[in-house]
């Protein structure tokens, strides 16, 4: 309710996918994910567990993607 209120609160977003993760229900967490990464598409986190959902899927395309993007985002920043 609060997302839909608030439709650019990037850590709601967040937390709400990573909550939907650790209950095991990853076609919930991927759209917000998504939503997540359209908003902050400079966080690593976002992407690697976007790389995590899509390789549970099998669309190891997807993951792989996500994956060098993440691995981009830190090398950046020197971590």
């Amino acid at each position: 309710r609060t997302l839909i209120k608030c439709p650019h609160f990037r850590q709601g977003h967040f937390h709400l996918a990573i909550t939907w993760l650790q209950l095991g229900r990853y076609k919930e967490a991927l759209p917000i994910l998504r939503r997540y990464v359209k908003l902050t598409p400079e966080d690593p986190s976002a992407h690697y567990y976007l790389a995590a959902i899509y390789a549970e899927r099998l669309s190891y395309q997807q993951a792989w993607r996500h994956l060098k993007l993440a691995e981009e985002i830190v090398f950046k920043k020197n971590h």
